[in-house]
């Protein structure tokens, strides 16, 4: 795991989280905008996507203001 202090995202770590299958697709749309939002203003940021890049997990979650899907 990276050196993330300060990032943005400690203390909201639900924004980033999968889609729960319970979920409505339209409020995990709402969540993960927000997390990208917030990823977008965090310190953290280019040290978080390179981490991300190197995992082999293909969770659809929010991490470095993307996911999965838009990560490549």
């Amino acid at each position: 795991m990276p050196n993330l202090r300060g990032a943005a995202c400690v203390g909201s770590p639900g924004l980033f989280d999968p889609r729960d299958p319970s979920e409505d697709p339209a409020d995990t749309a709402y969540r993960h905008n927000a997390a990208r939002e917030l990823c977008r203003t965090c310190p953290a940021l280019e040290e978080c996507r390179d981490w991300a890049d190197s995992q082999p997990d293909q969770t659809p979650a929010v991490t470095g203001a993307r996911t999965r899907e838009t990560a490549a």
